[in-house]
């Protein structure tokens, strides 16, 4: 009960104290370079929205912080290999590498996987804001929860011995070549899924907050720079792949301090 009412007391007074105490929606696009993939191009846009509380404490300093909404982006790309008996045992049957005697006859198939994780985040930022007339510029960092993820993939599957040999030679063009051929696997398949699911991901990220911002009264846009310290991946492997975000908002917000102060005047 006693922090409660030092809580109360302290967060009273810093509210008496402040300049101006305005809260009000901030809402824009976040822009993040990825790696290029077959479904997904450099750079990538997505919706940043959410609930701004600017508290002015002088006429040169202020904080920011709130509650937003965040989507961001990842791609990355991956190759397996399977065994030809184990993907079409028809064909393992009709090829020998060794009766066919061609000297390093891939025998293997080759899947091929094209991804991209769209990631919604609840993020909390809490920046330092300096004025220079309308202008000012931020510094500060943020803590980001991981609220849900979908997974787009495109599989591409090849059987390189298929690219490699023309397999109606050995089966011949007849009644029998003709159903076996039916059976055959093609050369290469595309397939598409998604996973909904936040399995392997880090359920937390946070960063530094670096931004310039300009506002006229209560209306106000801002231009910030998220550098994500943590990987993205529950598992880090090689280097780290974070999340590294441009992000554009534009803000209304009301000044709740000028609202009271008038009241009480009344």
């Amino acid at each position: 009960m006693k922090k409660l009412l030092l809580s109360l007391f302290a967060g009273t007074s810093f509210f008496a104290y402040s300049q101006k105490v305005a809260i009000g929606p901030d809402v824009g696009l976040n822009v993040m370079k990825v790696n290029a993939s077959k479904i997904s191009p450099n750079y990538q846009m997505g919706f940043n929205g959410g609930v701004k509380l600017f508290v002015g404490l002088t006429d040169k300093v202020s904080l920011s912080t709130g509650l937003y909404a965040d989507q961001r982006f990842q791609t990355y790309e991956n190759s397996s290999f399977k065994p030809l008996t184990d993907y079409s045992p028809t064909l393992a049957a009709i090829i020998d590498a060794d009766a066919l005697n061609i000297n390093g006859l891939f025998l293997n198939v080759i899947e091929e996987n094209s991804a991209r994780v769209n990631n919604f985040y609840g993020r909390l930022p809490i920046t330092l804001n300096l004025h220079v007339e309308k202008f000012h510029f931020s510094f500060g960092g943020y803590y980001a929860h991981l609220l849900s993820s979908r997974t787009n993939i495109e599989t591409n599957t090849r059987v390189p011995v298929l690219e490699t040999i023309d397999i109606g030679e050995i089966i011949g063009d007849n009644v029998i070549g003709n159903i076996t051929s039916s059976l055959l696997p093609d050369a290469s398949n595309f397939t598409s899924d998604f996973i909904k699911s936040k399995d392997g991901l880090n359920s937390s990220d946070a960063g530094l907050i670096v931004g310039v911002g300009y506002m006229d009264e209560n209306a106000g846009f801002n231009i910030n720079y998220m550098y994500g310290v943590l990987d993205y991946r529950a598992s880090k492997s090689g280097d780290l792949v974070n999340n590294s975000t441009l992000n554009f908002t534009f803000s209304y917000l009301i000044d709740f301090k000028q609202r009271y102060n008038k009241k009480t005047v009344e």
